[in-house]
């Protein structure tokens, strides 16, 4: 899979799970993501329902 806007569009509005990897050449979304409070985040959303 492609890091493409039409992509993840289409994976997410039919319900499902999609992760990539955003680089410096989307600068505003990279900004954002960097943003994040990560480390409060679990590492698995799945692993965090188990619990």
């Amino acid at each position: 899979m492609h890091t493409q806007t039409d992509t993840a569009s289409l994976i997410t509005g039919s319900g499902g799970d999609y992760a990539f990897t955003v680089k410096g050449n989307m600068p505003i979304l990279h900004a954002k993501l960097k943003a994040l409070p990560w480390k409060n985040m679990p590492a698995n959303r799945f692993a965090a329902l188990r619990s």
